[in-house]
């Protein structure tokens, strides 16, 4: 059988067991994702880098499929709405009520 115990319960319980503070530290080192407090410049660094993702990747195929986009004639049609739980059905009807006439 299988317990899932948190890692910081592990680390915490292996913290008693270890008496040289030099061991422990060598250790909690080689755990997988353990980072030490990140700098200014490594934040912003990761920052900057998902804006310039958007920038080249996310927006220029965004705004080509804009570009090319083109409106569809549902006149005569059977268009069903969802989404009635946040209330916004009645504006589309509306919508689509008042570009029938």
């Amino acid at each position: 059988m299988l317990l899932f115990i948190p890692k910081k319960n592990l680390l915490k319980m292996e913290a008693e067991t270890i008496k040289n503070k030099k061991q422990f530290e060598t250790k909690i080192k080689n755990v997988k994702n353990y980072s030490p407090k990140e700098s200014i410049f490594s934040r912003l660094s990761h920052v900057l880098g998902v804006i310039l993702i958007l920038l080249f990747v996310g927006l220029p195929k965004d705004l080509w499929r804009w570009l090319r986009l083109r409106r569809k004639c549902v006149r005569g049609k059977t268009v069903v709405i969802t989404g009635g739980a946040s209330g916004i059905v009645k504006y589309i009807f509306l919508i689509f009520f008042s570009l029938s006439d």
